[in-house]
């Protein structure tokens, strides 16, 4: 008899298929929804959230309707067309709005691009003069432990050979980001093709996830090597069984995406690996052995068919380039194991501990890769990331952007027939894997308690702070740093804010050197605006020193700030010339809670903007004439300032009216926490 589970499955199947659908319908109603912001500037949008909006609730319901799940092809192909639309409508709206170049790996490869156009090798030429043509920011820079910016080509040259037709038909503007979108777009069309029937569905889900679009947008050139390496991994075991050229395809993909960026690479062992062990389950090993290595030669053949040229031109230029991001003593970064360095300052004292984590993570993902094989053979696109997890740098797309290829390797292979091996080879090979398991774990153990272990430096201790006066951001620092370590270092300081480096701030005081044990005061000032973080926000300083390479973090600087909530927070109708209004400003805490406390000052200031410049005293406060700095009140019990303004005049445009306080960083009126407007009107305006 069959069980109740065998009659529930395929109606579970079913439902879940449908289930993909409701999923889709909802990026498609959520892609309108994103939109809609846009449309007062671009009104042809209504046409665009209409018809995808009507889409997404037509794909729920077809697929309700449907006794298998999906709707009907036409309407499926028509989720997808319109899913990628919207996304190149997103993007296009993006890109017209705020032009800049999003990371400096897309400045660098359209640069490259054009000096290669021009008959120069990029990988010998410095890419700095890029950051400024593209409009890139200070915050996506890269910088090394000295304080040096990274200005070489850092990525294999498929990277930039893909705008090379573009750039000879002279398009140069925005050129970068297209050429990024578009290849994410290609990647939800093709992994609907390759994905089965019930899995479809989700080709437009994922590709639709804000973190993968956000990444295409702003500059993250993965998405030019994710259509490349899914063709790659597609059927990836059925490889021995192909000929001809079929047999050239995948490998070939495999080499472009190896040309495209260094992430690839670690895929290729895993794959040759499995092909092997797959041969290896079915009792032939010399078959698996020709198959991994037909497989890297010609993967290899593709990637030097596209790099000799500038290896062959030169050598050491393409290797330190390609070789930047391990060799070149970057700034730590991510979202992997290093962030308790970088954030909590556990460990960090040694990034060379880092990179021997890192290798001890790759040996034990092969290793568990092969004993726990074939078990594991759904997860070979994905072992890489488990192993990026582990590195100094180990960025947010190291962790996410082999997800898309490992869904469709995954969903393609084929299981293994099952082999009962005699007891004393089952039995030995039971204790060699356990064994080789548990080595390679321990090993990754200890090198996690080193890099965990290693204290930092330096000693780092915020003294004081102060804002740049009219803007509340600061624009200086003041620490305390200690050397803990029994040699002289040379500290570079940087500012951390939202998880974002800042270029090396500049020291106008303190000791270039910290001799063993010595503790001195450093004055640190902002090297510019894209340096200064918020004076509401939370920052922390970091120094790095070169020999030992290391990183020291201080705690957080989180200032307890108060602001003044002015009531009414709005002015929506005219006020005649000499009718009172009363404004109550109550000071409030970051959290919106009010501030019950007496004598507290605040100021109100008012300004306009009628040509040809700002005009003040177009009003009375508290029966003054305004001054540029305001009026002054103080707050009674209630943590609350009283001000009386009465217009004195019409006045042609609207009078800012803005309340402020003094804080304890700053001597300068720090920020406006609270403007209304108003406009003065009774009859016809004063000439």
């Amino acid at each position: 008899m069959s069980s109740p589970q065998q009659h529930d499955q395929p109606e579970g199947l079913v439902w879940a298929v449908r289930l993909g659908w409701c999923l889709v319908g909802v990026a498609l109603i959520w892609w309108a929804s994103i939109l809609v912001g846009s449309s007062d500037t671009y009104p042809w949008l209504a046409f665009v959230e209409v018809s995808t909006t009507c889409l997404g609730l037509a794909a729920i319901v077809t697929s309700w309707l449907s006794p298998n799940g999906s709707p009907h092809r036409v309407l499926a192909w028509a989720a997808v067309v319109v899913s990628i639309g919207a996304f190149l409508v997103w993007a296009w709206i993006h890109i017209r709005n705020a032009p800049g170049y999003g990371t400096d790996e897309i400045a660098f490869d359209q640069y490259a691009a054009q000096l290669l156009v021009h008959g120069h090798n990029p990988y010998a030429h410095s890419m700095g003069p890029s950051l400024g043509l593209f409009h890139v920011s200070q915050y996506v820079t890269t910088f090394r432990l000295d304080g040096s910016t990274v200005t070489s080509l850092s990525y294999p040259s498929l990277s930039f050979l893909v705008y090379v037709p573009f750039v000879l038909l002279g398009w140069s503007t925005q050129l970068a980001p297209v050429i990024n979108v578009v290849a994410w777009a290609l990647c939800i069309a093709i992994g609907y093709v390759l994905l089965p029937r019930a899995l479809k569905p989700f080709a437009i889900v994922v590709g639709s996830y804000a973190v993968y679009t956000a990444f295409a947008l702003d500059g993250v050139s993965d998405a030019i090597y994710i259509p490349l390496l899914m063709i790659a991994v597609y059927r990836w075991d059925r490889f021995p069984d192909l000929t001809g050229w079929r047999a050239w395809v995948a490998p070939v993909a495999m080499g472009f995406a190896m040309s495209v960026k260094q992430t690839p690479w670690l895929v290729l062992p895993f794959l040759a690996l499995g092909l092997y062990l797959d041969a290896d389950l079915r009792g032939d090993r010399r078959a698996g052995m020709r198959a991994a290595w037909r497989f890297i030669w010609r993967a290899a053949a593709a990637f030097f068919a596209l790099n000799l040229p500038f290896i062959v031109t030169g050598p050491t230029a393409w290797v330190d380039g390609v070789l930047t991001p391990a060799l070149s003593h970057l700034i730590p970064l991510g979202q992997g194991w290093i962030v308790l360095s970088t954030f909590l300052g556990i460990g960090g004292g040694s990034l060379t501990a880092f990179t021997l984590l890192l290798a001890s993570a790759l040996l034990c993902v092969l290793v568990l890769f092969v004993v726990a094989y074939p078990r594991t053979k759904t997860l070979m696109v994905l072992m890489p990331s488990l192993v990026l997890f582990f590195p100094a740098r180990s960025q947010t797309t190291y962790l996410v952007m082999l997800i898309f290829p490992a869904i469709v390797a995954a969903c393609s292979v084929r299981a293994l027939p099952s082999r009962v091996p005699e007891w004393r080879t089952l039995l030995w090979g039971t204790i060699r894997r356990r064994v080789a398991a548990c080595g390679s774990v321990a090993l990754v153990g200890v090198a996690l308690v080193v890099a965990t272990a290693w204290p930092q430096p330096i000693q780092i201790r915020i003294v004081s702070v102060a804002t740049s006066g009219d803007v509340f951001t600061l624009n200086q620092v003041t620490v305390t740093a200690r050397n803990r370590t029994g040699q002289a270092v040379h500290p570079v300081f940087f500012l951390k804010t939202s998880g974002v480096i800042t270029a090396p701030w500049i020291v106008t005081a303190g000791p270039e050197y910290l001799v063993p044990g010595q503790t001195a005061r450093y004055v640190l000032l902002a090297p510019n605006a894209n340096a200064r973080p918020s004076g509401y926000g939370g920052f922390q300083m970091v120094a790095t020193t070169t020999s030992p390479p290391a990183m020291s973090v201080s705690s957080p600087y989180n200032p307890t700030v108060w602001r003044p909530d002015l009531s009414p927070d709005a002015i929506d109708r005219p006020v005649p010339p000499g009718t009172p209004i009363t404004f109550n400003a109550q000071v409030v805490d970051q959290f919106d809670r009010p501030v019950r406390r007496a004598g507290i000052p605040v100021y109100l200031a008012q300004w306009s903007f009628q040509p040809p410049g700002s005009r003040p005293a177009l009003a009375t406060i508290n029966g003054l004439r305004a001054v540029a700095s305001g009026v002054k009140a103080t707050t009674n019990a209630r943590g609350v300032a009283r001000f009386v303004v009465i217009g004195v005049r019409n006045s042609r445009e609207p009078i800012y009216f803005g309340a402020y306080m003094v804080t304890d960083i700053s001597p300068f009126p720090d920020v406006y926490a609270s403007e209304v407007t108003v406009i003065f009107w009774a009859g016809k305006p004063h000439a």
